[in-house]
């Protein structure tokens, strides 16, 4: 059913690059449940993040998980490329290394410097919700601006981790570089 209407879903979603409306907690995660299944059709990973052509994506939700099943919900039965997504909760962040794409809520902002120092040069797509995720070396950022749910890009922390973004989600996503902000700061 969802990929039936998912045409319609990103019509909407992305129309005015962002979800407008007065965004609830409930609303806010299925929002973020149907970003994340897009995210993964524009992002392209090596062949070597994978042990097989056929190996799954997985998703890690690190810590507590806002989700609460919505993610299932919004992924069940899909499949990116012929692979099938697989979501894993984990409070171990040695966990992570077998993840594709990583979710960090809230509630795992005092780690944050620990989290960014084990991902380098890591295929890891990390996405989070935490306010300056991206332009301290996150991939993509959730933030809600003017009632509406957008997200930002670091391309140079994509970079890094050896993903390629397609055009066409850069043109959707704010984009920040961590590598100016380093420049600016010297």
């Amino acid at each position: 059913m969802l990929v039936l209407l998912l045409p319609f879903i990103i019509g909407i979603l992305f129309a005015n690059h962002g979800i407008e409306g007065n965004i609830d907690a409930k609303s806010e995660y299925k929002f973020k449940a149907v970003y994340l299944f897009n995210f993964l059709q524009f992002i392209e990973w090596s062949p070597e993040a994978f042990q097989t052509s056929k190996s799954p994506i997985i998703i890690g939700i690190l810590g507590d998980d806002p989700f609460r099943g919505t993610l299932e919900q919004t992924l069940e039965h899909e499949t990116i490329n012929g692979r099938t997504i697989q979501i894993q909760r984990m409070n171990n962040i040695e966990k992570i290394k077998n993840c594709h794409l990583v979710f960090i809520p809230k509630s795992e902002r005092a780690q944050l410097d620990v989290l960014f120092s084990n991902f380098k040069n890591k295929n890891l797509l990390t996405i989070s919700e935490i306010e300056g995720f991206a332009e301290r070396g996150g991939c993509i950022n959730f933030f809600i601006e003017d009632n509406k749910l957008r997200f930002e890009i670091n391309v140079d922390a994509v970079h890094d981790a050896g993903l390629q973004v397609s055009s066409k989600l850069l043109r959707l996503a704010k984009v920040v570089s961590t590598k100016s902000r380093e420049s600016e700061r010297e």
